[in-house]
């Protein structure tokens, strides 16, 4: 088994055709496998001795679930897309350290990632058209 990726055995799906409400088994992927934004807080430390102030800044990274307890961590840049390369975590430091952040998954990174595509292949078919300075206005 070296090498095969599998999901995390959660047991059956509940049944929320009745209900409304999201549920996290929504942000499975279509293989079983765990696919959703989550937060880190870190404190920030300005000033020295008695002007010393702390403050806690929130991080919002993109998780996906890459084999059975590991998963790739992309931080979610300031347009609300991933940026960066990927750090795998294992997942007991996922369950200690970051915060499940459904509802910005849905209502804000989802349809940054979903424009953000939308824009490449505008891009990408400008550049396929010979149309490389619209194709440059769109990538930039």
């Amino acid at each position: 088994m070296a090498g095969e990726s599998r999901k995390l055995d959660l047991g059956d799906a509940p049944d929320v055709s009745r209900s409304s409400t999201v549920s996290g088994w929504d942000y499975l992927t279509e293989k079983g496998s765990v696919r959703c934004a989550f937060s880190t807080k870190n404190v920030v430390k300005l000033g020295m001795s008695a002007n010393l102030k702390s403050h806690e800044v929130k991080i919002f990274w993109l998780v996906e679930q890459v084999e059975e307890e590991l998963f790739e961590a992309r931080r979610i840049n300031s347009k609300n897309v991933p940026a960066g390369n990927a750090e795998v975590i294992p997942l007991r430091r996922l369950l200690n350290e970051f915060t499940p952040e459904l509802a910005r998954y849905e209502e804000v990174i989802l349809p940054a990632m979903e424009a953000l595509e939308s824009l490449l292949d505008r891009a990408d078919d400008e550049r396929a058209s010979g149309r490389l300075y619209s194709a440059e206005m769109e990538y930039g």
